[in-house]
């Protein structure tokens, strides 16, 4: 379980990012983290994995503050940066260093990744590859290091449409119940069927965390040709995508981008 209690950051002489923030993370869920450019995923992200320390409050990851920098906790937790980097090193090499800091790391969870991703084993450089073969390498990596947390910073970027579908297929199959994933997307049909809950951080206004249940329950979406009764609504070809109130305990399937778009453009929702 992962806990902020009123955190605050902010980079040197900077505005704070985030100011008296709190959240939970449960194990065997999976959260989707969006919101625009700006708004901290990144930073929360860094936070979470105590890659950054924060100005006030707490970091709790199983029942351990994370800036005590316990070696057994930062075992538990994997961060994929968006901008990470590969040395100039063969991928052998690469791998046995890496693996050799994760206690549950599962060389046979690697080798199915490598041949559901095709992934050549006797890359020489991993500098010199492109960044789609970059992240497919650095997210076998991740799923095969058996982490109680998973955080992932845009770890599509560069992949094709059948490459995110074996993403997809990776984490399904291989995580367990007893593991966070935490996945920050601009890309949100990646992620959408894989999700129990979704937080939004939205600049200077206060951030939407809800289960999937939850919205399920509390909203309904749809097309209507009016937008008469609509929460919030955007034109369509057959009249009005609309997110509504679910007065009747009705059930639709939930569309994530409209209701990003509901929290986040003036005029929204909440």
């Amino acid at each position: 379980m992962v806990e902020l209690k009123g955190i605050s950051f902010c980079y040197d002489s900077e505005e704070k990012i985030f100011n008296d923030f709190s959240l939970r993370l449960n194990e065997g869920r999976f959260y989707g983290l969006l919101g625009k450019n700006g708004t901290g995923k990144t930073t929360l992200l860094k936070i979470i994995s105590g890659a950054l320390l924060v100005k006030r409050g707490e970091v709790i990851i199983n029942k351990k503050d994370i800036k005590y920098r316990d070696l057994g906790t930062l075992q538990e937790i994997f961060l994929l940066p968006a901008d990470f980097t590969f040395p100039q090193m063969n991928i052998n090499k690469y791998v046995s260093i890496y693996s050799t800091f994760y206690p549950k790391f599962s060389k046979k969870i690697l080798e199915d990744c490598f041949t559901n991703f095709d992934i050549n084993k006797n890359i020489k450089n991993l500098q010199e590859l492109s960044l789609g073969e970059k992240h497919k390498i650095a997210v076998s990596i991740a799923i095969s290091s058996g982490t109680k947390i998973l955080l992932f910073d845009e770890a599509t970027n560069g992949m094709d449409i059948p490459t995110r579908k074996i993403f997809r297929k990776m984490l399904i199959k291989y995580i367990k119940e007893d593991q966070t994933v935490v996945l920050s997307t601009h890309v949100v049909h990646d992620i959408e069927n894989l999700l129990t809950d979704i937080i939004i951080l939205r600049k200077d206004k206060k951030a939407f965390i809800s289960s999937i249940d939850d919205i399920r329950k509390r909203y309904l979406f749809g097309i209507q040709k009016y937008k008469d009764g609509a929460l919030y609504y955007e034109p369509c070809s057959e009249g009005y995508h609309v997110i509504c109130n679910n007065l009747n305990n009705e059930e639709t399937e939930i569309s994530i981008e409209l209701l990003f778009n509901a929290l986040t453009k003036e005029g929204g929702i909440i």
